[in-house]
């Protein structure tokens, strides 16, 4: 990013390269300071690939839940459907994936926002829980070891705990129980 002299005025640029195909296409506006209006500098309309306007949808700069859609998922999450059901009801109606302005993704990281705005509404939340119990079961349990991280949101990265028991059965078996939580994600 940085600031070029067009027309004797400031203008701010900033280069994008298209990703994967080096497309040099480009647009340069300025607003000009004395009249506040915008005029074209510069443009290159030429492409090195192939044009899919159907799939403009899927550039993050055009996605979003309009509200009708976000109110749905909302709605049939309460009444319990399941989230795979329930976002596949709202494409229908919304006339089609190809049709949406939205991602499979996005319905579901609005939900799991949803399901985390009530938890947090009713004064709990799951890795609060889940450390709480820990730190609830270490004064019946002093060989229990827990050691969790979090993200930069506060959420839950991940967890390592070792209970009494299972510490005295790994000095005999040697073996250890791992869970993978990501395994419902990587198909």
């Amino acid at each position: 990013m940085g600031e070029t002299i067009v027309d004797g005025e400031p203008f701010l640029e900033r280069r994008r390269a298209g990703v994967g195909t080096n497309c040099k296409a480009f647009f340069k506006v300025s607003d000009s300071y004395m009249t506040g209006k915008w005029h074209v500098c510069k443009v290159n309309l030429v492409h090195n690939h192939d044009l899919s306007p159907e799939s403009s949808f899927l550039i993050p700069a055009f996605r979003y839940i309009p509200i009708r859609y976000q109110n749905m998922l909302e709605y049939n999450e309460d009444q319990g459907m399941a989230p795979g059901d329930n976002i596949e009801i709202v494409f229908k109606i919304a006339g089609g994936y190809s049709k949406g302005t939205f991602t499979r993704k996005d319905a579901r990281n609005h939900l799991d926002k949803y399901r985390r705005s009530k938890l947090r509404a009713i004064g709990g939340d799951d890795a609060v829980t889940l450390t709480e119990s820990f730190e609830k079961n270490k004064l019946s349990d002093p060989n229990l070891f827990f050691s969790y991280k979090l993200t930069d949101e506060g959420r839950l990265w991940n967890i390592f705990w070792a209970d009494g028991r299972g510490r005295a059965a790994y000095k005999y078996f040697h073996d250890v129980v791992v869970m993978d939580a990501t395994y419902l994600t990587n198909r």
